[in-house]
């Protein structure tokens, strides 16, 4: 089914036995090597009975139909086993791949930076040593990263994109993108290009559309005290037993950014379409706290609020020490 779709190395890889959800914890897949035949013979063996899933014969999910055309394939000689075959060895590059970009990464000596206030930067000119699979891969992950999106990263428009900014050998070479094409959108991130470095953080469109048009993503939550939650795919905030009441996490918004400067906040060097998007605590609808911990020195700060970032790519300690 993947392979219909023009699925990239992490489809053809398949499911893991562990992964990452969104709200912060580990879904297992402990049966995903054994045989179904093996699982009925052992419930049969322990005389136990079992549960059969309806829609496993309901001809109208894809599943089913291609399940049913497994003797056909067998005749091709696409039986599981070797379908299982491929899949791991996909797993395996997918691993090596990984761990090649994570030590360049940890070899860029500060050329790649990934910023707690949920950003990155990356210089063209080690970005452009990368091979053109590493750009893509690296590219996709941080829009992963910092798009606020549950599903994945649509391989195929990424990849239509980096192929409208390459040289004639086919390396993304951001350095000497034409003057009509200085950036671009896609998946809830935006990459802005500049002279010797790009970034790359939260869509905010602009002040006007920035929650009305992404409703399900900066959306605003409550938060009860001892309360955790995933914000907008992005962070894991977390207001402790000793808030003295429930708060509203939710974008700061341009509006918002204004009001705290005009309580005399000073703002780090950051772009201020990245801090729209960061999260902030509200209570009866006033900013009562900014939520973020690099953001401590401000006179709104709450020392009850733990805000850390819930996706980064590869190990942190491979990126260059964060700085804003």
């Amino acid at each position: 089914m993947r392979l219909k779709r023009g699925t990239g190395i992490d489809g053809l890889a398949g499911m893991r036995p562990a992964r990452k959800l969104p709200n912060g914890a580990t879904h297992l897949r402990p049966l995903l090597d054994v045989a179904k035949l093996d699982v009925i013979q052992f419930m049969h063996n322990a005389n136990k009975t079992w549960r059969e899933d309806p829609s496993n014969q309901n001809q109208i999910f894809e599943r089913v139909r291609v399940r049913d055309l497994q003797s056909e394939f067998d005749s091709l000689g696409i039986t599981r086993e070797n379908l299982a075959r491929t899949a791991r060895r996909a797993d395996q590059f997918v691993r090596y791949l990984d761990s090649a970009i994570e030590n360049k990464i940890a070899d860029a000596a500060g050329a790649i930076t990934a910023h707690d206030l949920g950003f990155f930067t990356v210089t063209h000119a080690w970005f452009e040593r990368l091979a053109p699979l590493e750009q893509v891969r690296l590219l996709s992950e941080m829009i992963a990263s910092v798009g606020g999106q549950a599903e994945p990263v649509p391989l195929g428009q990424l990849e239509d994109i980096v192929e409208s900014l390459s040289g004639s050998n086919g390396t993304l070479k951001f350095s000497t993108a034409s003057e009509s094409r200085q950036g671009f959108t896609l998946h809830g991130a935006q990459v802005d290009i500049g002279r010797t470095k790009f970034r790359v953080y939260r869509e905010t469109l602009d002040a006007r559309t920035l929650l009305s048009a992404l409703p399900n993503r900066l959306a605003a939550q409550s938060l009860t005290p001892g309360q955790v939650v995933v914000w907008d795919h992005r962070f894991v905030i977390t207001l402790s037993d000793a808030a003295p009441h429930p708060v509203t996490v939710g974008p700061l918004t341009e509006r918002g950014l204004a009001d705290l400067e005009a309580h005399g906040w000073q703002r780090p060097d950051v772009p201020a379409r990245v801090l729209w998007t960061l999260p902030v605590f509200r209570h009866n609808g006033t900013i009562s706290a900014f939520a973020h911990n690099d953001l401590n020195t401000s006179p709104l700060a709450p020392s009850h609020c733990v805000v850390t970032r819930h996706r980064i790519p590869y190990r942190p300690g491979a990126f260059n020490p964060i700085s804003t």
